[in-house]
């Protein structure tokens, strides 16, 4: 899973306006703990300003955050249900619940909420990154290419738009979507962006040396992701890559299965 945006649609900031008083003082007391890493306490006190205001939907935004840095997703879930039940087109709301949905699996719905995040918000440029990356997971490169390019036109600094269209261009099944030199070029990008410190960025890079027959190049980045990586199973996707690369194959994507 190449699920390449942080999980949070935005950094929590200060409480919204039209809060009562008491609620806004909880929740930037939540604030202040979740910035300092004290979930619990976080989760504590954005509970307490929805006991004040019920119908606070920034509360149910911000503790569902939490919830998803914690990894209790099906809550997070049900207060982002809450915070859009309460505010229609908030686009930032939708977008957390599009991540939601695409960890539990359920990918139409993660599109469905993409859709409208962007339909909302359409300078924003996560949501058109975290479509792209569903897309192609669906086998989409074509629609997946226009969401990471028009991610590119709005923020041409957000590392994940050319980490993103860099693997297609490397890594497709489908040869008419390759371009090792320009995937190569997309992948440093990414890397600059983000200071040469993302593995999943590197292992797209080392793909993209890969694709054009560069596999020292390819070995060296690839092991260097396997050092930074910190999860499990894409440690052991990175691993396969580079006993690949160490064979002298390039790697390529999967197709998606054909329904019928």
């Amino acid at each position: 899973m190449r699920f390449v945006l942080v999980l949070v649609a935005c950094l929590i900031g200060t409480a919204a306006f039209g809060q009562a008083d008491a609620a806004k003082e909880r929740c930037n007391l939540g604030v202040e703990f979740y910035n300092q890493g004290e979930l619990d306490k976080a989760i504590a006190e954005f509970t307490a300003a929805i006991a004040l205001s019920p119908n606070n939907a920034f509360a149910f935004k911000c503790r569902s955050f939490v919830l998803t840095a914690r990894g209790d997703h099906d809550r997070a879930l049900a207060d982002l249900n809450e915070a859009i039940a309460l505010e229609p087109k908030d686009g930032d709301a939708h977008f957390s619940r599009g991540n939601l949905w695409r960890l539990k699996g359920e990918l139409e719905e993660a599109l469905a909420d993409y859709d409208k995040a962007i339909a909302i918000d359409p300078g924003s440029a996560s949501a058109y990154v975290n479509r792209g990356t569903l897309l192609v997971e669906q086998g989409d490169n074509e629609r997946a290419l226009a969401d990471y390019n028009e991610a590119i036109l709005i923020a041409p600094e957000l590392a994940a738009a050319y980490s993103g269209r860099a693997w297609i261009l490397a890594t497709s099944p489908v040869g008419a979507f390759r371009d090792g030199p320009k995937a190569i070029e997309d992948a440093k990008r990414a890397n600059l962006l983000s200071h040469w410190k993302q593995a999943d960025q590197l292992d797209t890079l080392a793909a993209a040396y890969a694709e054009v027959g560069k596999f020292d190049e390819a070995v060296k980045y690839q092991e260097k992701a396997i050092g930074l990586s910190t999860d499990e199973e894409l440690t052991k996707e990175f691993r396969s890559r580079l006993d690949l690369y160490r064979a002298g194959k390039p790697f390529r994507s999967e197709a998606p299965k054909q329904t019928t």
